[in-house]
């Protein structure tokens, strides 16, 4: 976080030195329209509008990746539960008594076969 920061900083000293030595009016024409307007001007609504676009993108992205991390949340709670029935019945079918009424009845009585 503080190389960010400490990035950003150095970015701003930089753009605030452009601007200053470059305090001097440009003419700036689009289509049928001119007007004219300090450089320094220019060169600040050009950068706070490359920056406004930037974080508009990220922000498009990450809501999409917040959807996409929302739905694989879901279907992980949906196959966890899965994995969960699946063990129960592994369980019961392991304790499961496999023998038959007959079986069982003459195991009560003591009988072997």
């Amino acid at each position: 976080m503080r190389l960010v920061l400490f990035v950003v900083i150095a970015l701003l000293v930089l753009v605030v030195v452009f601007a200053v030595q470059n305090a001097g009016m440009v003419q700036l024409s689009f289509l049928i329209w001119s007007v004219q307007l300090n450089l320094a001007l220019v060169v600040l609504v050009a950068v706070c509008t490359g920056v406004l676009v930037g974080a508009t993108w990220t922000w498009v992205k990450s809501l999409g990746l917040k959807r996409r991390v929302h739905e694989l949340e879901t279907k992980l709670v949906a196959e966890m539960e899965r994995a969960k029935e699946l063990e129960d019945e592994v369980q019961k079918i392991k304790t499961y008594d496999w023998q038959g009424p007959a079986e069982r009845e003459r195991e009560s009585r003591g009988e072997r076969e």
